[in-house]
């Protein structure tokens, strides 16, 4: 089950290739948060779905070429700070390497690294299988 959810969103994300960022954040337990795409109409609370959104729950890294300008394991209001450059910044490309499902996007000079780094996420038999990272968003179909 972990494994044909990472497969999902393996291919899911690929929906982000030459995407804008549009929103950029931190949520529950300091999860990484990118929106892509136009959001949807405000439902009654007023929220409003991204069109495509990559949620990271587990650890990561934004780098240039020459520096490490942020990572997950840093305090929240500096990640908040520092995340804000990949606002209005298109993704270029994305790599995948399994088994791990690590991740490389390349933002034009921006690369953000995701690492799964739990051997639970990779197990058919966990309780609550997931992927630590996946793509959201109301241009996702359910189901």
């Amino acid at each position: 089950m972990a494994q044909e959810a990472l497969l999902t969103h393996a291919t899911l994300i690929q929906r982000l290739l030459h995407q804008t960022c549009t929103s950029v954040g931190i949520g529950y337990a300091s999860a990484l948060l990118l929106d892509f795409g136009t959001a949807s109409n405000a439902d009654p609370s007023g929220y409003r779905e991204p069109e495509l959104s990559l949620v990271v729950e587990c650890s990561w890294r934004l780098e240039t070429e020459h520096t490490v300008l942020v990572g997950s394991g840093e305090d929240d209001d500096a990640i908040a700070d520092a995340i804000q450059v990949l606002m209005d910044c298109d993704v270029e490309t994305i790599k995948i390497s399994q088994p791990s499902f690590s991740v490389r996007l390349s933002f034009g000079k921006l690369i953000l690294w995701i690492f799964p780094d739990d051997a639970r996420s990779y197990t058919d038999d966990a309780e609550f299988p997931r992927s630590p990272w996946y793509v959201t968003g109301h241009a996702i179909p359910i189901g």
